[in-house]
């Protein structure tokens, strides 16, 4: 669902691009702010109109263990990444 300036919502029937990661690397969790954490099933991050997206923490694991944290600016959107397992 999209929603619009106008405070209207609209579906959308697919992504326009989709994003695979590396077979080698695995999604452990993803925390999303005042909703928790889910390390299973289908997560749905909220992106406003005006840019502001929900405060999002996701952590990956490689082939051979090691763990990466992405952190998500929720004014920005801006990602940041560090070496390890962190939550924010």
């Amino acid at each position: 669902m999209i929603l619009e300036t106008d405070g209207s919502l609209f579906s959308v029937e697919r992504i326009p691009e989709e994003i695979k990661l590396d077979q080698n690397i695995q999604l452990m969790d993803m925390t999303v702010s005042g909703r928790g954490t889910f390390s299973q099933g289908e997560v749905t991050v909220r992106i406003l109109p005006s840019g502001w997206i929900e405060a999002t923490t996701i952590h990956l694991r490689g082939a051979d263990n090691q763990t990466l944290t992405v952190v998500v600016n929720p004014l920005t959107g801006h990602c940041e990444t560090y070496d390890g397992y962190r939550e924010f």
